[in-house]
């Protein structure tokens, strides 16, 4: 099936099939690589330890951003941990990346009695430790960049990060916006029972 390409208004060519993941080129790089980032499929674990300022009930989540400051869609939500008056949240069972693209990885954290807004606690470029702590107080916490998860008529807007769908074959460029359009049926090949 032959190939659907199109050109953003910056210059970003996409190139889609119908089968595989959507393609981008930016026409610097040697060649093309899959669009989007692919979220973390596990959600981390949360712990509080030492002797400090940290109260209240606390969730996590796990995103990845790649070279060009794109972000993935926010891995699953951590369990709850109770910390009273705690020195630091200890992150662990953090996710890694599989895609070489991803530059950094940026753990999310709440603010004690309230779970739609969370703040990016760690950004890091350590992308193989599976644990790190932070000891960012509620206040230090919420002057850090702030992930709301829903908009001002209660949709999601946290998890709109996923790469595009990879059963469109037909790219289309529009008002710096690209869309993807019908849906490949894939109708060749054949099951034989051995």
């Amino acid at each position: 099936m032959p190939d659907s390409f199109a050109q953003h208004a910056d210059g970003l060519l996409l190139v889609a099939n119908g089968i595989d993941r959507v393609l981008r080129w930016d026409g610097l790089t040697d060649q093309a690589e899959d669009a989007g980032v692919l979220a973390p499929s596990t959600a981390p674990t949360l712990a509080s330890s030492g002797s400090g300022a940290i109260t209240g009930t606390y969730y996590g989540y796990v995103r990845f951003v790649d070279r060009y400051g794109n972000v993935s869609n926010l891995s699953p939500l951590s369990d709850a941990v109770v910390a009273a008056a705690d020195g630091s949240i200890d992150y662990s069972n953090l996710a890694v990346p599989s895609e070489p693209k991803v530059r950094r990885r940026q753990v999310l954290r709440n603010t004690a009695g309230q779970t739609t807004v969370f703040y990016v606690d760690l950004d890091t470029e350590d992308l193989t430790s599976t644990s790190l702590s932070s000891t960012l107080t509620d206040t230090l916490l919420q002057a850090q960049e702030a992930v709301p998860l829903l908009d001002d008529n209660s949709r999601p807007l946290a998890n709109l990060h996923a790469p595009p769908p990879d059963d469109r074959s037909v790219l289309a460029a529009h008002l710096d916006r690209m869309f993807l359009a019908a849906e490949e049926v894939y109708s060749e090949g054949c099951v034989i029972v051995t």
